[in-house]
């Protein structure tokens, strides 16, 4: 099989990209290559199980009875007298982690919880499950590994106008490792939760059916977090301190992703400045994940995720949103097809098991290796499809069908060289094809989306099923009507000059109506008709009169000119000059017609 070029060729620096240095490459060349880059950065510390938070909203927590030493039963959801108690029995809470309360900042509330008591006993069974299993889970702390306590650290009530700038939690508690937040049914608006670590940021909104549900947050300790402002009513929250109590085994904590991070947003800066180029088309990449998720897993999205994959792309998508990058979910088959070791060398491969394990060329027990597939020895051809692609990155549903990609395509290189292929199949003279399933991670460029978008569905696809709703036409939108009239320029694209038509004439385009137009003689009269109508109405007679006398032109039947020039003219009567019309007729009949 031949050698594998480099993904792009040379690729040309840009002296203020990140990473770079002009002085160790005076030539003014990347020397990199992107696929090999993008692999090495995730290789970093990328292995970490967990994520550093965790999120998630139910409907049946338990009502925890939340009672409060000198107020009593609190009602949840929380109603506003219930609030207005619970204020005037707090203090100040000091902001974040500060000894002094700043009214001006903060105005938050809290309670200590030598004050407070619940009186369902479902409540702390509720907890103490939430916290050992679900959420150390999701942190990525080994089962049976620590010895964990869950313990109360204060009840807090914000209201309208609350908020806290960005600040790093710290406890005076030995063996905290973490805190776990239960936001109690309350109804309010705003109050996004901005959190961060090693460069990753993440934005939490528990406010949408706050009323009636439960949130439950959580992260370590050295997780930057933030309180955007509350806008109306309150937001009630208990406080948790998750404690690490085993004598002899490290505090769990998070890896310094700092380096990798930094290292990951050097390979995409450098991919989005142009500073190295994907030459290939279409110009994404795909990398390969350590797990295979099957179809239905890939429809949920970033949630099917596990292990390393999940830490990756938790890492990937607050990266890709800052800096312009798309990120797609999908499935990848390679297929190589070569010649079998029998073929190749003359001897049947399962012959190794002839004479005391010697090679024994031209000879075999049919009777136990007739049915066995043959080893490939040599790789002779190789392609690439990817099916099942669904975005998990912001931005619209992306439908690419089944593609197929270059080698170029594919990170990291020789991603197959010594794997065992998911299955092997001879066509019973020497010819041998295996192929491997893998799941990967689609990245792109946002500015690539049209033109893979082109390069894998076609202009007339993207004209029917793409919405180019935007008014006035965004660039990409006026890429696939440029694009498709090229198509109906080479005779290809019919299907798509009625909706480009339809496109032009709500964006108030006479010029590109009047250049689909001239391609639509394959349109039936009636359709014909109906279109001029529309666009006489949006445009004006005078607009797109030379778009008619062009369709008038192409149409190579007389008749159907004929019929054409009747149409317009029982259209446009009392509008025009009936020169108009006559010299249109007077034209077709001249014409060279069949």
């Amino acid at each position: 099989m031949d050698a594998v070029p480099p993904v792009g060729g040379p690729c040309h620096a840009n002296p203020n990209a990140v990473g770079e240095k002009n002085e160790s490459k005076p030539t003014g060349l990347y020397e990199g290559d992107l696929r090999s880059d993008l692999a090495e950065a995730l290789r970093g510390k990328f292995d970490f199980k967990g994520k550093f938070y965790f999120n998630g909203t139910t409907s049946t927590a338990p009502n925890p009875a939340l009672t409060i030493e000198g107020i009593g039963l609190i009602g949840l959801p929380l109603p506003e007298r219930d609030a207005k108690l619970i204020i005037s029995r707090a203090l100040q809470a000091p902001l974040g982690g500060r000894t002094v309360a700043n009214t001006h900042v903060g105005n938050s509330w809290e309670i200590e919880p030598a004050r407070l008591s619940f009186r369902n006993p479902k409540w702390k069974q509720y907890v103490d499950e939430m916290a050992s299993k679900t959420i150390c889970n999701a942190l990525g702390v080994a089962a049976g590994t620590s010895q964990l306590r869950c313990e109360l650290h204060k009840l807090s009530l914000y209201q309208a106008g609350s908020h806290f700038p960005p600040y790093q939690g710290t406890s005076k508690v030995d063996g905290v490792f973490a805190t776990i937040i239960f936001v109690l049914p309350s109804a309010f608006q705003g109050g996004n939760i901005h959190i961060s670590h090693s460069g990753t940021k993440v934005v939490i909104d528990v406010a949408k059916n706050s009323e009636l549900n439960t949130s439950v947050l959580a992260w370590y300790t050295d997780v930057t977090q933030e309180l955007k402002r509350i806008t109306s009513g309150y937001r009630l929250a208990l406080s948790y301190n998750l404690i690490h109590t085993s004598p002899n085994v490290p505090l769990p904590s998070l890896p310094d992703m700092r380096s990798a991070v930094t290292g990951l947003r050097e390979v995409l800066t450098r991919w989005k400045s142009g500073v190295c180029k994907v030459e290939q088309k279409p110009p994404l990449i795909a990398y390969i994940l350590s797990h295979q998720y099957n179809p239905v897993d890939l429809g949920k999205g970033s949630q099917c995720l596990k292990g390393s994959d999940a830490h990756k792309v938790a890492h990937i998508l607050p990266l890709a949103e800052e800096l312009g990058f798309s990120v797609c979910l999908a499935n990848l088959t390679c297929t190589q097809l070569g010649e079998s070791e029998e073929s190749l060398y003359g001897c049947h491969s399962r012959s190794w098991y002839g004479y005391g394990g010697r090679l024994h060329c031209g000879f075999y027990d049919d009777e136990e290796d007739s049915d066995e597939t043959p080893t490939m020895a040599e790789v002779t051809e190789e392609y690439y499809k990817i099916k099942n692609c669904v975005r998990i990155s912001r931005g619209s549903k992306l439908d690419l069908g089944d593609f197929s990609v270059s080698s170029d395509a594919i990170s990291p290189k020789g991603a197959f060289e010594g794997a065992d292929p998911n299955g092997t199949e001879s066509d019973g003279f020497g010819g041998v094809e295996q192929w491997f399933n893998r799941s990967v991670l689609v990245l792109f460029r946002n500015e690539d989306a049209i033109p893979i978008v082109l390069e894998i569905r076609g202009a007339s696809w993207a004209v029917q099923e793409l919405d180019l709703s935007s008014k006035p036409p965004t660039v990409e939108a006026r890429a696939v009507a440029s694009a498709a009239l090229a198509d109906l320029k080479n005779g290809k694209g019919l299907p798509c000059a009625l909706p480009l038509m339809d496109r032009a004439v709500f964006w108030g385009d006479a010029q590109l109506w009047n250049n689909v137009c001239s391609y639509c003689g394959h349109l039936s009269i009636e359709t014909i008709g109906q279109a001029v109508e529309k666009a006489l109405e949006a445009l004006g007679l005078e607009s797109i009169q030379p778009g008619i006398e062009e369709l008038v032109k192409g149409v190579a039947k007389l008749q159907k000119r004929i019929e054409i020039i009747d149409t317009v003219s029982n259209l446009v009567e009392n509008k025009v000059d009936p020169e108009w019309t006559n010299a249109l007729l007077n034209h077709a009949i001249s014409s060279k017609w069949d």
